[in-house]
């Protein structure tokens, strides 16, 4: 079933996927300021620490200096809850674009845990999960 995920709670999540777009630092600001924990389909494929997010952007913005067209568009939500200023959300993706110079597709599940800072909600931490690629 469905659930309806809030203005204020989509806006970190799709701040972080238009910078694996993008590669444009500005959305950053999506994540908390500490403590972030990603966990991806990538090497290392866990990124933690003080650099955390730094380190999983400098992957990301090495896939831009080749053409990647990468697009995505959410799914349904399919888990949502939220206590006190902690909201865990699970959302499905695709994912299409170009990898080694060939078109892609990629289906999978974003879980992400989101806490407030300063009163706006900030990713505290996300593990991808591929469910099918072409």
């Amino acid at each position: 079933m469905s659930k309806h995920l809030e203005p204020e709670l989509l806006e970190p999540i799709e701040k972080v996927a238009r910078f694996l777009e993008t590669g444009d630092d500005k959305l950053l600001s999506a994540f908390a300021k500490k403590d972030v924990v990603i966990i991806e389909n990538f090497h290392p494929h866990i990124f933690e620490g003080e650099d955390a997010v730094e380190r999983w952007s400098r992957v990301i913005k090495s896939w831009h200096t080749k053409p990647i067209k990468l697009e995505h568009t959410f799914g349904e939500v399919h888990d949502l809850r939220i206590e006190d200023n902690i909201a865990f959300v699970s959302i499905a993706t695709h994912w299409s674009g170009i990898q080694g110079g060939a078109p892609f597709q990629e289906d999978g599940g974003w879980a992400f845990v989101l806490n407030k800072e300063e009163d706006k909600w900030k990713v505290k931490g996300y593990g991808w999960a591929v469910t099918h690629e072409e």
